[in-house]
């Protein structure tokens, strides 16, 4: 097995081409030998919930917006939480984030005002690797694994557009040089 743990956070290096996944910030929510499960945390979708649940469309929860989790089943709803009632079916991800594993349970809490929709970030879609493909990768230096583990003000407070270069200058040394670096490195 290799180090990498649910809650860790995933920067994706410069030199990643991917459009999938460039400059994107990746909670990681499950890692097994099975395989990984994560969320990209910084890519906001102009549209809101209410645009892919329509019951929920006229709701205050309807104006919750989406966020890309990944290019894997776009189709897929997904949702972590900040300040999660205990009863509210949960996996720890960090300090103060959870990632939500009834998704039906939570969405009727929402719409019923039992938890705020500001605490609850949605996304379609989720980054996912198959057994040894995430570590391979971080291996091959495509991902910058970050030793601070992903949490409630990084997922809610920390703005998606400069996330990807807040959270490199935030480990200093050799990665803060990297979060000024043009999109395209071979530039530099």
């Amino acid at each position: 097995m290799d180090d990498l743990q649910p809650g860790d956070v995933l920067i994706a290096s410069p030199y990643l081409h991917d459009p999938n996944f460039r400059r994107t910030v990746v909670i990681l929510c499950d890692h097994s030998g099975e395989g990984s499960l994560g969320l990209v945390v910084n890519r906001p979708l102009p549209i809101n919930l209410g645009s892919v649940l329509a019951p929920m469309a006229d709701t205050p929860a309807g104006e919750a917006p989406l966020f890309q989790g990944g290019p894997v089943d776009p189709g897929r709803l997904l949702a972590v939480s900040r300040n999660a009632p205990p009863e509210e079916p949960q996996e720890p991800v960090g300090p103060g984030l959870v990632l939500l594993t009834d998704l039906e349970d939570s969405l009727e809490r929402v719409e019923e005002g039992q938890v705020s929709s500001d605490d609850v970030r949605f996304f379609l879609g989720y980054a996912g690797w198959g057994g040894g493909q995430l570590k391979s990768e971080v291996d091959q230096g495509a991902w910058i694994v970050s030793e601070k583990s992903a949490s409630a003000n990084l997922t809610f407070e920390t703005p998606t557009r400069t996330m990807w270069s807040e959270i490199l200058r935030s480990l200093g040394g050799q990665y803060a040089w990297l979060a000024d670096m043009p999109l395209d490195p071979d530039l530099n």
